[in-house]
């Protein structure tokens, strides 16, 4: 109602409002990794990915009047904590990367990760088999333990620092790892 964005974002994790003004996002969900799976497998459908119409914050890689992008993640991850993000009307604290190396974020290593940006509406109408290939910056742990686990499936990749279509759609299914 008051024209601010809200990217969709099904994350595994938690979130909640600190204020009236800001969301937290605290990455992470524990995960007993126990074997090293070569991708994650799901099932999506992009039914509208838009021009950005909302443009508040800078550092996005996008801006308004530009093709907004939606993006799909997942990370295995040996953090000690969840990762904290927070954005609002103020410029978003704690952004991370995983594609930018095992250190991406401070609680500990990103040992791999998978990553899809869509920039076009799917077309047909049917969901759309995914297999969302796993690169590892870690090949010598063993899985075996307490680990967290990452997924991220945002209507606007760029929702942090509030950039994005207000009015994208995607949905997501059937979830599994591929070995």
């Amino acid at each position: 109602a008051a024209g601010v964005l809200a990217a969709g974002n099904l994350l595994s994790g938690i979130f909640y409002k600190d204020g009236l003004t800001k969301g937290v996002v605290e990455f992470g969900q524990p995960y007993d990794w126990t074997a090293r799976p070569t991708a994650l497998h799901l099932k999506y459908y992009a039914e509208k990915i838009g021009i950005v119409d909302v443009d508040m914050h800078e550092g996005a890689p996008i801006g308004a009047g530009q093709q907004d992008v939606a993006r799909i993640y997942v990370a295995i991850v040996d953090w000690n904590s969840r990762h904290k993000v927070t954005s609002g009307t103020a410029a978003p604290t704690g952004t991370w990367e995983p594609l930018n190396g095992p250190d991406a974020a401070q609680e500990g290593k990103v040992i791999a990760y998978g990553s899809i940006f869509l920039d076009a509406a799917s077309t047909g109408d049917r969901m759309i088999d995914l297999e969302l290939p796993l690169e590892y910056y870690d090949r010598t742990t063993r899985p075996a333990g307490a680990y967290t686990l990452v997924i991220s499936c945002a209507t606007s990749a760029y929702g942090d620092f509030m950039v994005g279509c207000k009015s994208n759609v995607i949905y997501v299914d059937d979830f599994s790892w591929v070995y």
